[in-house]
């Protein structure tokens, strides 16, 4: 079959259609460029926010409003289609498999059966265990995701991820390792390590700080230039991952660390599991060990029970630590949560007005951050040429800020040196100074 992948979400949700595309590949299918083109549209799908759903609804319904004998056959899988199991099929008449988040490994054998006249093929596995030495098509040849855990053990009372993706399975370390090593052999400068909660990798495994050992063993590996790792559960950033980032030379300056609110009471109802004093704790160690570090976050606002004082704490919070930048967002009631339960308390009005204030902030704080950066220069790893204009280039530094050069790139290098000059709150400009390698 010729298939089409669409993937919807986050950077494990990439990494698995990674996967998905080697599957199939390996299976002697062939890849294509558009919905016109395929036999079979394979969609990766998105549960943690209503909007993510409603889209997702959307697109299917756009493949083929109607039935007819030139229709593509339509595949979900991810974290939607774990939740949904057998409703896909009656919520949406063009879904002809159902494949959830660990049975990517079984979607040659949907084909087999979807061209054979089968109708409703459910691959929704509860078998959770990791499954290692499946085929990988990478999306990139210079920069790479390497999941180190799948799952979620926190149960945050807004979020359907471990209902979707199951408990926390962390994989062993030194076949991590290995697969870095792979990676580097064969030219890939950057990796980031995914999980729902890095800062966990190995609890599941009766190991302390494992991550941090895990870093450091990564730190060592030729010709690994830059990690990233994503995401940081607060609760769990520990001193020895401090200590890992502050003296491995190829972790990079970076940390992305949800705060998702500043109210001490709000935190308690998220099932957080730390209060603001402590998240300013670690913010206060992190940027005592890592000069120039930079800090990224997640907010949620209009959680049931949150005031105007609560959202004030989480504006002053803001305003306290100055992140470098946030993704934020309004609350999104999901069925199975915790928090569904809750009674809605902030009308969608007053959601929308504190988001509002919430994002003129931040956008603010943005803006003084990366002025700051303005006559620096700067190691500067080049993804490709801008969306605004071939003819440049853009990438991003060490620090995950996105640089988009004012001077055409003479295509020699993937790390360059880059004076900065300009800055928005969304990111810098630059000009070559130098090639670094």
């Amino acid at each position: 079959m010729n298939y089409f992948i669409r993937t919807f979400g986050c950077q494990m949700n990439k990494a698995d259609s990674e996967i998905i595309d080697g599957v199939m590949q390996s299976a002697g299918h062939i890849p294509v460029i558009s919905e016109g083109e395929a036999d079979l549209v394979i969609i990766n799908t998105c549960g943690v926010r209503e909007h993510a759903v409603d889209r997702l609804y959307g697109y299917i319904r756009s493949l083929r409003p109607e039935a007819g004998p030139h229709r593509p056959f339509v595949a979900v899988g991810g974290c939607v289609a774990q939740l949904k199991k057998d409703s896909l099929f009656d919520d949406l008449c063009q879904v002809d498999c159902v494949f959830g988040t660990t049975s990517f490994d079984r979607l040659p054998e949907a084909a087999t059966l979807m061209s054979g006249g089968a109708q409703r093929v459910n691959l929704i596995s509860l078998d959770q265990a990791v499954k290692e030495g499946l085929p990988v098509r990478r999306a990139q040849i210079t920069k790479a995701w390497l999941p180190i855990s799948r799952g979620c053990d926190n149960y945050c009372a807004y979020c359907v991820v471990p209902y979707a993706r199951g408990s926390e399975r962390s994989r062993v370390l030194d076949v991590i390792v290995a697969e870095a090593e792979s990676l580097a052999g064969n030219g890939f400068f950057e990796i980031t390590l995914l999980g729902q909660n890095v800062n966990s990798y190995g609890n599941d495994l009766g190991e302390v700080d494992l991550f941090a050992v895990l870093l450091k063993r990564l730190d060592k590996i030729d010709g690994l230039r830059r990690i990233r790792f994503l995401t940081s559960h607060p609760k769990d950033l520990s001193a020895k991952t401090i200590e890992a980032i502050a003296t491995s030379s190829s972790v990079c300056e970076h940390l992305h660390l949800p705060l998702q609110s500043g109210s001490d009471k709000v935190l308690a109802s998220m099932k957080r599991g730390y209060d603001a004093e402590r998240y300013l704790e670690r913010v206060k160690s992190i940027r005592g060990a890592v000069a120039g570090i930079s800090l990224t976050t997640d907010l949620i606002v209009g959680f049931p029970g949150e005031n105007e004082n609560d959202f004030a704490a989480t504006m002053s919070l803001v305003d306290e630590i100055g992140f470098d930048s946030a993704f934020m967002f309004r609350y999104s009631k999901r069925a199975g949560t915790l928090a569904a339960r809750l009674e809605e308390t902030v009308p969608e009005e007053e959601k929308e007005q504190r988001l509002t204030r919430l994002i003129e902030l931040q956008s603010k704080i943005s803006l003084i951050k990366n002025r700051e950066y303005i006559g620096r220069e700067v190691e500067v790893f080049i993804e490709g040429p801008s969306r605004r204009n071939p003819a440049y280039m853009k990438g991003l530094t060490r620090t995950n800020k996105t640089v988009n050069l004012t001077s055409p790139h003479d295509r020699t290098g993937p790390f360059q040196t880059v004076r900065i000059d300009d800055a928005t709150s969304a990111s810098l400009a630059g000009v070559l100074c130098g090639k670094i390698g």
